[in-house]
């Protein structure tokens, strides 16, 4: 069976505070039980690699292997080299490697709302103008609309009809070995994961680090299509 080697996924987004993870109310336990930021996102590496290894193994076509990075001496900017690859593949045997990076996490790149903002009002100004003969009243009540709307869809905190609007992005390195070594990048963008956040008890569904850990896992499943195409 083809053994793919999984050293994990590192959250490399600027993460400074519990509010980027959590509500009000879930910083408050958070503080009680003593957990700090860096425990936070430890545990959601961990949590990453550990639902990766355990959903890719579910569906019998591969076998994935849990590859500790302690002593892989990895970059901070956690990615490997073809050397590094080589070095686990030969170790444990297998016929692929993977690393990820998570560089945003609750947030997207701040060019991306700008853009599509942007070619948004763009076309609807032009579209609302032409119907309406350009009343600077319908245009300016729309381009209102679009930021109320589009902020949340962006940036993240919107929670409407069962839908979280939490942007994660994973980016990916697979090195895949057979005659020679051949390295792929990937990445994946999940905005919403309204499907993935229904697993979950319906208490929780509104709590901030749960939306979250939702998107996180879709885009890991993202990450593993990518990995089947």
């Amino acid at each position: 069976i083809f053994k793919i080697g999984v050293v994990g996924f590192k959250i490399t987004a600027p993460i400074r505070k519990l509010g980027d993870l959590a509500d009000a109310g879930e910083k408050k336990n958070f503080k009680e039980k003593d957990l700090a930021v860096e425990d936070l996102l430890k545990n959601l590496e961990i949590l990453a690699k550990d639902y990766f290894v355990s959903k890719i193994n579910s569906k019998k076509i591969f076998q994935a292997v849990s590859i500790p990075d302690e002593d892989i001496g990895i970059d901070s900017d956690y990615r490997l080299n073809e050397q590094q690859a080589s070095t686990i593949q030969k170790k444990y045997h297998l016929g692929a490697v993977i690393i990820g990076q998570i560089p945003w996490y609750g947030k997207t790149n701040p060019w991306y709302p700008f853009l599509g903002m942007t070619a948004d009002i763009a076309l609807e100004t032009v579209i609302i103008g032409l119907a309406t003969k350009w009343n600077s009243t319908f245009i300016f009540a729309n381009i209102g609309l679009e930021l109320l709307t589009g902020i949340p869809l962006w940036y993240g905190g919107a929670y409407l009809f069962g839908s979280a609007f939490r942007p994660v992005t994973i980016n990916a390195q697979i090195f895949t070995f057979d005659k020679s070594v051949r390295i792929q990048e990937g990445e994946v963008e999940v905005f919403t994961a309204k499907r993935k956040l229904k697993m979950y008890p319906k208490d929780l569904r509104k709590n901030k680090s749960v939306q979250l850990e939702a998107a996180l896992k879709k885009a890991l499943d993202g990450i593993i299509r990518e990995m089947n195409d």
